[in-house]
Formats: C-alpha cells, structure tokens, sequence
C-alpha cells in the first residue's frame, strides 16, 4: 500500500473496528485504510445474502417488524434497500 500523498510504501498499523486493515506513512504520519468492497446492491454495511432476503420477505407480504426480527437488520436499513431497489 503506498501513501496517497507522499506516494511512499507503507507499513500496517493494526486493524480498524470493523475489520480493515489500517496503514501508516513512515514519512508524514499519516494514517488510512483500505476501501471497503461495496456489495452488489450497494450497501456499505451488511453483506448481499442478508439484505436480499431482507428485499425477498418485504416482497412476500411481510411486515417490516418481522424482516427486522429474521434478519436483524434496523428498520431504517431495510426501507433504504427497498429505496435502492
């Protein structure tokens, strides 16, 4: 990984909370991470799998109380995907 303003080679320096790993400039000091992969729907936090059965129970007559306790995903983030989809 090389630093995006010195363009120097870079050495790992831990890991974020959500997984990634972080890195840090020898040159300037200055810290960053890898980008997050977006799945196919577009989603930065949850993965496909979980928000397409999300969109499969809304479509199947389901309340969003219910697809909220299947999947455990907040309602807030399955009317999202239905706004995505």
């Amino acid at each position: 990984m090389t630093c995006h303003s010195c363009v120097v080679e870079c050495k790992k320096a831990g890991k974020r909370s959500d997984g990634l790993q972080r890195y840090r400039c020898a040159q300037c000091g200055k810290t960053f991470s890898d980008r997050k992969q977006f799945g196919a729907i577009g989603h930065k936090q949850i993965d496909d799998s979980k928000a397409l059965l999300a969109l499969q129970l809304i479509v199947e007559g389901n309340s969003l109380r219910t697809t909220h306790r299947i999947t455990g995903l907040a309602r807030n983030t399955i009317l999202r995907l239905l706004e995505l989809a």
